[in-house]
Formats: C-alpha cells, sequence, structure tokens
C-alpha cells in the first residue's frame, strides 16, 4: 500500500514590539528598545508567542477550525494531516506548549495523534503511523487511540514518548502509559509539553495530571548534537476512522528566525514540479560569480530543499543571444553550476542536485531589445521525486 505524503503551504510569522498605554518614547529610549530586541534575538531567549500572529504550515486534510484550532483529519478513512510551527525552535533552551487535543467521538476510531520534533517540515506515514512513522531523526509524543497488536499497544488509549519514526512500543523512549479515561469522548483534553533545557528532562501532562517523563540530552542522542528543530502535530486515521482537532493554548520557547521562503504560490508551483525562473538570482558580467544581492533567493531555495528531502533539483542556465553562442553555452553551464556550488555550502547533498547551460537556445522573450534580454538571462529550476 502507498502512502502519499502532503506538501506544506507557508506563511509568515510576525513579531512586535508595542509602546503600551500611549507612553512618550525619545530618541535615546527608542535606541535603548531597539538593542533590547535585538538582544533577544541574539541571545536567544525563550519568550512567550503571540498565538494570533502564528501562521502555521499546513498539509494534507489540515483544515482552520476556529481561533488557534485546526482539524487534522476527515472522519474518513486513510486520512492524514500535519500542521507545523513555520521556524526553527532551539532545544537548547526551554519549551513549553499547552493545547487542546480532540481526537474524536468514536470509541473505535482510530488512530491518533503525534506531537514531533524534527529537524525538517514533513509528515510520515499514515494509519498506525500517524504520520510519524518513517521521520529520522526525530522525537515523538503519540496519543493513541487503537489498539495495533503488532506493535505493542496496550488495549487503552494510551502516551508514549517514541524515537527517530519508529512506533513499536519495544523502541520507546519512555511508556506506554495507559490512561483510564477515553480520550475518544468528543471532549477537549488539554495537553502541556514541558523541555526543561538545563535538565535535560521532558514532562507530559494531560487535564492537569502528570503523566509521563523522559530524562535524556535529546540534542545529543536524538539530533546528533543539532539543537535547532521544528516543532509541529501530525495525525492520521487508518482503517477505524475520527476526526481529530487541535486548538492551541499557549506558546513558549526561543524565537528563531523564520527562514526565507518563497511565496505560497510561488513555492506550489515548484513543488508541483513546474520549471520554475528565480528572481533577483544575479552573476557578474561575462561571469559565472554570483552576486551578493542572489543569497536571498537561493537561501529559499535552501529552505525549499531541506523541507523536501526526497526530492532531486535540476538548475538550467540561460543567456541572452549576444556574443558567440558556443561562449553563451559554456557561460550557461558554469552559471548552473555555480548555483550548485552555493547550495552544496548550505548542506544540500550534491548527488540530490544537477546543472545544465542551455545557453541561448531557449529564449522567452525578444532579444532585440534590453528588456528582453534582461528576461532571456535567467536561471531556471527544476524540482522532481527520482524513480527508484
Amino acid at each position: 500500500m502507498s502512502f502519499k505524503k502532503p506538501n506544506f503551504g507557508e506563511d509568515k510569522v510576525s513579531f512586535f514590539i508595542c509602546n503600551q498605554g500611549g507612553m512618550k518614547v525619545n530618541s535615546s529610549s527608542f535606541i535603548l528598545l531597539i538593542l533590547l530586541f535585538v538582544a533577544t534575538f541574539a541571545f536567544g531567549q525563550a519568550v512567550d508567542v503571540p498565538l494570533t500572529e502564528v501562521k502555521f504550515r499546513r498539509g494534507g486534510d489540515v483544515t482552520k477550525s476556529g481561533a488557534n484550532c485546526y482539524q487534522l483529519t476527515e472522519d474518513r478513512r486513510w486520512s492524514s494531516g500535519a500542521i507545523w510551527y513555520p521556524a526553527p525552535i532551539n532545544l537548547a533552551k526551554n519549551f513549553e506548549m499547552e493545547v487542546d487535543l480532540m481526537l474524536g467521538c468514536n470509541d473505535k476510531g482510530a488512530d491518533g495523534i503525534v506531537f514531533i520534533f524534527s529537524p525538517e517540515l514533513k509528515i510520515g506515514y499514515a494509519g498506525e503511523g500517524m504520520g510519524f512513522a518513517g521521520l529520522y531523526p526525530s522525537l515523538g509524543v503519540e496519543f493513541d487511540t487503537h489498539q495495533n497488536h503488532h506493535l505493542g499497544d496496550p488495549p487503552q488509549d494510551h502516551i508514549a514518548v517514541l524515537s527517530d519514526g519508529q512506533t513499536n512500543h519495544r523502541y520507546d523512549l519512555a511508556g506506554p502509559i495507559a490512561i483510564k479515561q477515553d480520550l475518544e469522548d468528543c471532549q477537549n483534553h488539554r495537553i502541556k509539553v514541558v523541555w526543561k533545557a538545563n535538565e535535560k528532562e521532558l514532562l507530559i501532562s494531560l487535564d492537569g495530571n502528570n503523566i509521563i517523563g523522559l530524562q535524556k540530552n535529546i540534542v545529543a542522542d536524538v539530533f546528533l548534537g543539532k539543537p535547532e528543530v521544528y516543532w509541529g502535530f501530525s495525525s492520521a486515521t487508518g482503517g477505524g476512522h475520527n476526526i481529530h482537532k487541535i486548538c492551541f493554548e499557549k506558546l513558549t520557547f526561543e524565537a528563531l528566525p523564520i527562514p526565507n521562503t518563497f511565496s505560497a504560490k510561488k513555492r506550489k508551483a515548484i513543488e508541483k514540479g513546474d520549471i520554475t525562473s528565480l528572481d533577483n538570482v544575479l552573476f557578474r558580467s561575462g561571469s559565472a560569480t554570483l552576486k551578493k544581492e542572489s543569497d536571498e533567493e537561493l537561501t529559499k531555495l535552501v529552505d525549499l530543499l531541506k523541507a523536501n528531502p526526497d526530492h532531486h533539483l535540476s538548475i538550467y542556465g540561460h543567456t541572452d543571444a549576444v556574443g558567440n553562442e558556443q561562449t553563451n553555452a559554456e557561460l550557461s553551464q558554469k552559471r548552473a553550476e555555480s548555483i550548485v556550488d552555493f547550495l552544496i555550502k548550505k548542506g544540500i547533498d550534491p548527488t540530490r542536485l544537477s546543472a545544465k547551460g542551455m545557453g541561448e537556445n531557449y529564449p522567452i522573450a525578444n532579444n532585440d531589445n534590453a528588456a528582453g534580454r534582461l528576461k532571456n538571462r535567467r536561471v531556471e529550476i527544476y524540482l522532481y521525486r527520482p524513480i527508484p
């Protein structure tokens, strides 16, 4: 059986400094406020995140159902969805979150919801995998309402701490802990997730009661020493089904900068497989040396590739028709290779990348005027999933 992994839309998160109560701020005070604002990001403090400013990235069957609330699955078989905070967080700092989970109304439904830490924005397998299975490296806290005997599930609804996309309980970091009450009761259940960085302790509570804890250096032991991860929730149904919903109540963590990303429209076109021109990718005249102004657009491309780790990228360089045809072909090849070099330096696996110089052979505008020649000097990309 094959499972479709959904793509993710993207939005922005904004943070504001407010001058409350109409207080006047002179120039010295204003400079001090700016310095404090910069220091907050430079030194990385855990702060409360205003929920009204968060625009989560969503994939699969996720729909917004109210203020700070989302429906993750439809009430049908083999539905799946995931929702991610759009920027990474720092696990070297404390993390705290409170959410209300609604795990459905059908006591014989399936399968559950998983809270996830992962270095990449993606979703795993549906059904018993609950959108977590197959994610590596990763840490997950499952809220499972279905008994799969071959996974070692207890007959009751249960909570467990999972790692590296493994949903079989023989690999649990903690649990499973059977829950006495029925979680498929059409009611919201308050979940609190707390990560204490200094103590290296993860604590999970349900409806005000501490349920499960984990004492472990998850940065070193799970994420190979890299503290920056994304967080989110995934959910899935299988042979049984339920509606799964989530409402965010409180978020506290280090506010890292949001990665540069393409617009939602452009990202959707690229991830659909459309050949797409990059904007503001500039080279020195007659050279394959990238100008500094190109970094912003190419950094967006790095983010996209990291969010689609199973895809490869073809890069096509194009020139106008000025000069020698062979020289233009060679220049377009070198420029495409310069972009490959940039991506490799940013951590992209070179086996995922290919460069092709198209020269002047595929114009999209008239080469008889400057405006047309400018359009023809371009770089195009094609994102695709290779055939195994």
